[in-house]
């Protein structure tokens, strides 16, 4: 409901949660728009399936948790398939599954006039359709097979422009990494203080890939001399509990000006008045009194700098 506008129909398909049919051997499943992405992969774990698109899920509210923190604590159950399919949802881990364009096989959509379509068959070989005005009530999407091991590995860096720059040089040096994660030092500091955890307070990349064996240390070789060229310090878990904390840690513009958009970005939000932490595939979360109108006004100013900064290097 968020955004709506004077003389608008607003739809809320909350209460269509279902599952309509899920085909194991035909790895897929059709689900109504409302279910929750958290649920879907509750009923699809079973199965040694889930869906890869991870757009972040609520945090739980701590006694004592900084104040910047409390307006992320929602009751709810996160991104719902049809608010994903309505935005091109993306996640961390799409750097190794791609985005919910590459997830989704077809929708059945109501158009205006009444008329029921479906984008497309339950073939591989056909594309979900995009940019249909009308009403998205079912979805069918491609579900992956569980991967049986799994490494994270976390790095410190003196700037968040060293990270961003490390993230852009692994991701071209072909080693197969499934998910990578930037985050400034303000935002490791803010993990501290609601997990209480005991992160080194710098820029961090978190990696994550996916293998077994001597594959997995010669992923962490690789991944060590691509650290090694910035000055970067290596954290390994010792176990699947704390790769699991690394993660929930923090559930990439054009990749090449990556590094380029954090660092120009930062340096407008470090004049700014603002408190800003940069986290994830460059979020920038801007914390203000809404009360304040010079606190709003400076909100909105950085918003628009980033959003144009980024349009300027063929991002967003």
């Amino acid at each position: 409901m968020g955004g709506k506008r004077k003389h608008c129909v607003c739809f809320r398909n909350a209460m269509l949660e279902s599952v309509k049919a899920l085909h194991i051997d035909h790895m897929d499943v059709v689900v109504e728009p409302g279910i929750g992405w958290m649920e879907l992969n509750r009923l699809l774990d079973p199965h040694g399936l889930f869906s890869p698109l991870d757009p972040g899920k609520f945090m739980e509210h701590v006694p004592g948790m900084p104040f910047f923190l409390v307006p992320l604590c929602q009751a709810g159950p996160g991104a719902t398939i049809g608010g994903m399919c309505a935005t091109l949802c993306s996640g961390s881990i799409a750097v190794r599954y791609g985005t919910m364009r590459d997830d989704v096989i077809s929708l059945k959509v109501v158009l205006p006039n009444g008329d029921v379509v479906k984008t497309a068959s339950r073939a591989r070989k056909s594309a979900a359709g995009e940019g249909i005005l009308g009403v998205t009530m079912e979805v069918t999407l491609w579900p992956q097979k569980i991967p049986l091991h799994s490494v994270v590995t976390m790095y410190n860096f003196l700037t968040i422009k060293d990270a961003a720059d490390v993230a852009i040089d692994t991701m071209l040096s072909g080693i197969q990494v499934s998910r990578v994660e930037p985050l400034d030092e303000v935002q490791v500091r803010a993990v501290n203080i609601a997990n209480k955890n005991n992160l080194t307070e710098l820029p961090t990349l978190i990696f994550e890939f996916i293998c077994t064996g001597n594959k997995c240390n010669s992923f962490f070789w690789g991944l060590q001399n691509q650290q090694d060229t910035e000055g970067g310090s290596m954290g390994l878990p010792s176990n699947e509990t704390q790769q699991e904390a690394m993660i929930s840690v923090r559930r990439m513009s054009s990749l090449s000006q990556l590094a380029e958009l954090i660092s120009r970005s930062r340096q407008e939000v470090d004049v700014s008045p603002l408190v800003c932490i940069v986290e994830g595939s460059f979020h920038n979360m801007i914390l203000f009194y809404l009360n304040q109108e010079d606190q709003r006004q400076e909100a909105e100013r950085l918003n628009h700098f980033m959003i144009h900064t980024a349009l300027s290097m063929e991002g967003i």
